[in-house]
């Protein structure tokens, strides 16, 4: 048997946690959590590289916001068919406006892009030249904003507009926020219930 715990590093961004077993609760907005309002730039980009002399290749990046203006902005090819080659380049990046530009070097090369309005313009200098076209590409859960099932337990419930109710949990120093998250407090956060085999879902 265990209790379902959270470190003290990590801040829980939970609309609801349930396990398996046992209470019911509303079902969630997805529109109260969608990350394209939080920030629209922030996220999975999906296109191609195309390079002189070669079939366009797919390629995929990842947008992560750092705090403030800063962004890192993973970028990899995949290899082609039948050879070995592929690239990958990782970069950090500055917001400014709407936009953001980002440059770096990877494999010996200087590389420089910018992400504006769901897409993804990237090269770095070459005689072959190298270009990259990516478009934002958000990625769903199946079971995001899901209602608990019948017979599940609550442990984070959440009602819009309203902090949840902690009493499930050990540590009250944490906050409970009217986004129905809770804020890191002092020492880590612990259910008041153990359990054996379960499923849990988070968001």
């Amino acid at each position: 048997m265990s209790r379902i715990g959270y470190p003290i590093f990590v801040c829980c961004l939970l609309s609801f946690v349930l396990i398996s077993q046992g209470g019911c609760e509303e079902s969630v907005e997805l529109s109260d959590f969608d990350p394209a309002k939080v920030d629209p730039l922030m996220g999975n980009y999906v296109g191609t590289y195309e390079i002189w002399g070669w079939e366009p290749a797919h390629a995929e990046a990842q947008v992560i916001p750092e705090g403030g203006n800063d962004y890192r902005v993973r970028i990899a090819v995949e290899p082609a068919e039948g050879d070995v080659w592929g690239i990958q380049g990782e970069f950090h990046g500055k917001k400014k406006g709407e936009k953001i530009s980002f440059s770096g070097e990877s494999g010996g090369v200087e590389w420089e892009g910018t992400i504006a309005e769901g897409v993804l313009n990237a090269s770095f200098p070459s005689d072959y030249g190298g270009t990259f076209k990516l478009e934002h590409q958000p990625k769903d859960s199946p079971t995001a904003g899901m209602a608990p099932p019948e017979g599940a337990i609550v442990l984070l419930p959440y009602k819009k507009g309203t902090p949840p109710d902690l009493t499930a949990w050990e540590n009250q120093s944490w906050q409970a926020l009217e986004d129905g998250t809770m804020l890191v407090g002092d020492g880590p956060q612990v259910s008041k219930q153990e359990f054996g085999d379960h499923r849990l879902h988070l968001e």
